[in-house]
């Protein structure tokens, strides 16, 4: 076994066998291999000691809300319980998690599948995930609601004033528009975090977008009415659940979908912009 793959031993204990197609994750290293005539994704993340714990605890909400995700019918990885029933452990001061394959290739900049299908996709991740039970925050995460207390605490007694001042100010700020809103009355729901067009995946001939990768950023969200961003032909909102509102205004139509996925899009009036929307 090359010095670049995992422990022999580890893979044979787990049944797994790597394969040759290369996976290039945002963070960690990984592997494509093959379990019970499944293709999956082994991924390696270093674990420091002092953090274990609260990493185990969010490897365990983050698996057992994708197994649902994947249950409830969305395309998207399926936790693969190879090791002793899990699909994650801890061993050797690293974090091992396996995730069934996608394949396909990712979408990018590419004019093919166009943005209203892809948008399609992200309607129907909201649907299910609406659809999902969930109790409790991720462990990593932290709730906005949580920020201005948090910027507001002692820790900002030890830099100097004239710098605690203006976070003050902001954090103040945002707490008042957190209650302006109704932020807390809000329905909550799981985002993706990180729905871009490189975590879409398409196939077929012409290429269809046909699934979801990347779940590093999941984190139980309330919905609001927030920024929506498009940049380019093929662009799709950015880690947030759009409820669009914005009448048509002559020249321009909106080019993002609606949250619900039940309202069908229309491009947008130029062939390639740029631009944040920010709405409540």
């Amino acid at each position: 076994m090359g010095a670049d793959h995992p422990p022999a031993r580890f893979l044979r204990e787990a049944g797994l066998v790597v394969l040759p197609e290369e996976i290039r994750p945002r963070e960690g290293r990984a592997w494509l291999v093959g379990w019970q005539k499944m293709r999956g994704v082994l991924r390696r993340l270093p674990v420091p000691v002092a953090l274990a714990a609260d990493l185990a605890k969010d490897a365990t909400w983050l698996h057992g809300f994708m197994t649902r995700l994947a249950g409830a019918g969305f395309p998207s990885p399926r936790p693969l319980p190879c090791f002793d029933g899990m699909s994650w452990i801890m061993a050797g001061g690293w974090l091992w998690e396996i995730v069934s394959f996608i394949p396909g290739h990712a979408v990018g900049w590419a004019a093919v599948p166009p943005m209203e299908e892809i948008g399609t996709l992200l309607g129907r991740y909201h649907m299910a995930v609406r659809q999902i039970p969930v109790t409790s925050q991720r462990p990593a995460a932290l709730p906005l609601a949580e920020v201005p207390p948090v910027l507001l605490s002692h820790q900002l007694d030890a830099i100097p004033p004239e710098r605690a001042a203006p976070i003050r100010q902001l954090a103040a700020q945002l707490a008042r528009d957190l209650d302006d809103t109704g932020h807390l009355a809000r329905e909550r729901v799981v985002i993706h975090g990180d729905f871009t067009n490189d975590n879409v995946i398409a196939r077929g001939m012409p290429p269809a977008a046909s699934g979801v990768i990347d779940f590093a950023g999941p984190t139980w969200k309330r919905r609001w009415r927030t920024s929506g961003m498009a940049c380019g032909a093929a662009a799709v909102p950015m880690s947030a659940l759009v409820t669009w509102s914005l009448p048509d205004s002559g020249g321009f139509s909106a080019a993002m979908p609606a949250s619900s996925g039940s309202r069908p899009t229309r491009p947008a009036s130029f062939p390639s912009m740029c631009g944040v929307v920010d709405f409540r």
